[in-house]
């Protein structure tokens, strides 16, 4: 009787850590606008998406808020100033653009 019982008990506390086990093994899924960095000791952070990790002496810290927020908006002022530049650049080609067609509509006209 006692070995049935010792025996129960050990197969209930394997399936637990099994149990446990399996749980922690599953990668997590980031909400909107985050995601999970791993750093160098194994950890992983919950951090915005594009925060960098910086290596301080021996072990590596997050990317201060205020840096992120100011590198972001960098980022994103480079890209309108590309994207604006592109756009000049259409409208000069659809005005060209315009002027030919004119020009082969007088011409058909004629």
């Amino acid at each position: 009787m006692k070995k049935t019982v010792f025996f129960i008990v050990v197969c209930l506390v394997l399936c637990g850590s099994l149990f446990v086990l399996a749980q922690n093994n599953q990668e997590q899924a980031a909400p909107d606008g985050m995601e999970y960095i791993q750093v160098s000791n194994g950890y992983k952070i919950l951090v915005p998406k594009g925060m960098k990790l910086i290596p301080v002496g021996s072990y590596e810290r997050v990317e201060k808020l205020d840096t992120y927020v100011a590198r972001r908006f960098e980022e994103m002022d480079k890209r309108l100033k590309e994207i604006e530049t592109g756009q000049a650049q259409m409208q000069g080609e659809l005005a060209q653009l315009k002027a030919a067609v004119a020009e082969l509509r007088t011409k058909i006209k004629e």
